[in-house]
């Protein structure tokens, strides 16, 4: 493999009641100074590098994660339609409407928990914010050839990959950490995704176990899906406000950057790496892809080679090369989308 790989560090995103939430998170307030420094949510750290992406938005920023977030399903289409799963889940008491963006996702109306249904225990829906099923829908994985998820973790957009591909293809869910495997294939049973691989991954200069060599080399497209700050989800993880700090914002952008380029290792000639991460921080995301395209040999792709047409009216300016989700703008988790390849002229960049 020739890549260190990492130990990520990915808050998964829980989708809390608020009887879930202690009095001091419910009662976290965000307010902002005349310098647009934002006090009294965030560490001084965090207030700089959102100020430093999002500008004056990022006030907006926080004052929409803090909301309370919605619940957002997944249909499996590779069982049933996304209109088959309303009815059915009308008929088991939980109401819901069509998502805006994803033609997969039904948004639960009503407050509350989600009541527990046969349709979610025969695998027919997962619990899946939109921004996260528009990264699945950018990744677009192709029939004929593999795809490869790095940082697979319990699996949403893994299973969500599985189930655009229906019965077809293949994905493969690569991740260090057993525990969430172990949930992802609990997850992938009873989704009935036949077509997944999981596997933990590789150590840094072993060899390939053998269900992974045919791989090397071959993926049409892999998916990086960052660990990272995290600061897209504080509305259903609203602890994140206390543990990151300057020495975790400092730490992850060199640990993205390694795990993208061991994921290099899996990428075809032609194939499209898809750099993701649920935070809209520039350091964790504009910067990582403006490394990996100056060492080590690639491009970003602008929005119009890779945004599904349906989806046009997310990015006015479709020849910017970044997508970025936020809860003030689309109402959904705050998502940083990248596409890249290999050069297009053969050049490629060494690292000294």
């Amino acid at each position: 493999m020739g890549a260190a790989w990492a130990v990520p560090w990915s808050p998964l995103a829980l989708y809390l009641d608020r009887r879930g939430f202690s009095k001091e998170e419910i009662g976290l307030v965000v307010s902002c100074d005349a310098r647009g420094k934002v006090k009294g949510s965030v560490s001084d750290a965090v207030a700089a590098a959102l100020h430093r992406t999002l500008g004056e938005e990022a006030q907006a920023f926080l004052d929409a994660s803090w909301r309370r977030a919605g619940l957002c399903l997944r249909a499996n289409v590779a069982r049933t339609t996304r209109e088959e799963l309303a009815q059915r889940l009308q008929r088991e008491g939980v109401a819901t409407r069509p998502g805006t963006m994803s033609p997969w996702a039904l948004l639960v109306v009503g407050d509350g928990p989600l009541v527990r249904t046969r349709a979610q225990e025969e695998g027919l829906f997962e619990v899946q914010d939109e921004a996260s099923q528009l990264v699945a829908l950018v990744v677009d994985p192709l029939a004929k050839a593999p795809t490869v998820d790095v940082c697979a973790g319990a699996g949403g957009k893994t299973l969500a990959l599985c189930a655009r591909l229906g019965k077809k293809g293949r994905v493969v869910a690569l991740d260090v950490n057993r525990p969430r495997l172990r949930e992802l294939r609990a997850r992938a049973a009873r989704a009935q995704a036949f077509n997944l691989l999981v596997h933990e991954t590789p150590r840094a200069g072993s060899e390939l176990p053998a269900p992974l060599r045919p791989l090397a080399g071959r993926a049409a497209r892999v998916l990086v899906d960052a660990p990272c700050s995290g600061l897209g989800v504080l509305g259903r993880k609203p602890d994140l406000a206390r543990r990151v700090d300057l020495g975790v914002l400092r730490r992850l952008p060199e640990q993205q950057l390694e795990i993208a380029r061991g994921a290099l290792a899996w990428l075809r000639p032609d194939g499209r790496l898809i750099y993701a991460t649920c935070t809209p921080l520039r350091e964790e995301n504009e910067a990582v892809v403006e490394r990996l395209c100056a060492e080590e040999g690639l491009e970003a792709l602008p929005m119009s080679a890779w945004l599904p047409a349906e989806l046009f009216a997310l990015a006015p300016d479709r020849s910017s090369t970044v997508l970025r989700l936020l809860p003030h703008v689309h109402g959904t988790d705050a998502f940083t989308i990248h596409v890249l390849r290999r050069r297009s002229d053969g050049t490629e960049t060494r690292r000294g």
